[in-house]
């Protein structure tokens, strides 16, 4: 039987499931207030019966707190973070109303379009690597998820990179990975990642390389029957320039960013 979601959360009225995964679920909320006030906001939880697994609260807490030092108008924001009397640890984040880039990606897109889009990610996710601690040393943040599913279109125009429930970030709580595994979706995973060597900012470009040649072409870059066999294809499969596989010309200078991007050496 699936538990129900609870009505409140943190002062927040739940109004539908938005999305689930394993973990956790993200959950549609509004927070109301005198004179009519209303704001929506996407609120983040660890399932109920996985809230008690002490290493999933340590993940929950790193986003929390990393999230709060990401002010990027390309990053979703925070609102607010808590532990309700059960135990629900809550995360109230800023809802992001769009399309993901899953769905662009299967659309004919302008060129010029999905590079825009991808140079707001790129913006995004700069501001994440740059982003420092209190005493103003860099954190080492590593998104280590970059994929159309985690990027968003508003309908305002502007993009946003959400979900850094997995990202890397120096004095994280949360082991890094555990032996044997693979943090990300394969098909838009480095090479480093595949072969669990260690992983900075240039994870992120080569993630948001792949991304940016499916979006140009409207194919995945990466694919196969096992995660084993992507992970294969991620190693040495040949990749085509964009413009190999799409009609019409690209913008001067777009297949050297996507393939300079997909170098498997990050070097």
């Amino acid at each position: 039987m699936i538990p129900r979601a609870p009505d409140k959360l943190g002062g927040y009225q739940v109004l539908h499931q938005l999305k689930a995964g394993g973990m956790g679920e993200v959950l549609l909320a509004r927070k109301t207030g005198a004179g009519g006030f209303e704001r929506l906001a996407a609120v983040k939880t660890i399932k109920a019966e996985l809230r008690d697994r002490v290493e999933l609260r340590a993940m929950f807490l790193d986003e929390a707190k990393l999230l709060a030092r990401l002010t990027h108008p390309g990053i979703a924001q925070i609102y607010d973070f808590g532990e309700e009397e059960d135990g629900t640890l809550f995360l109230a984040m800023e809802y992001v109303a769009g399309v993901r880039f899953t769905e662009l990606a299967r659309r004919e897109l302008d060129p010029a379009i999905a590079a825009r889009a991808m140079a707001q990610v790129c913006r995004g996710l700069h501001a994440a690597h740059e982003v420092t601690d209190l005493d103003g040393r860099l954190m080492g943040v590593v998104h280590r998820d970059v994929t159309p599913e985690n990027l968003m279109l508003t309908f305002e125009g502007r993009v946003k990179v959400l979900d850094f429930g997995i990202a890397l970030v120096r004095g994280r709580t949360a082991p890094v990975t555990e032996y044997g595994t693979i943090k990300g979706k394969p098909p838009y995973l480095s090479p480093e990642q595949i072969k669990n060597l260690p992983v900075d900012r240039r994870t992120d470009i080569f993630s948001a390389a792949v991304v940016l040649h499916e979006m140009l072409t409207g194919e995945p870059v990466f694919h196969g029957e096992s995660v084993y066999a992507i992970a294969r294809a991620i190693e040495t499969a040949d990749v085509e320039p964009p413009s190999q596989l799409v009609d019409g010309p690209l913008p001067d200078g777009l297949d050297d960013v996507v393939m300079t991007g997909m170098r498997r050496d990050p070097d």
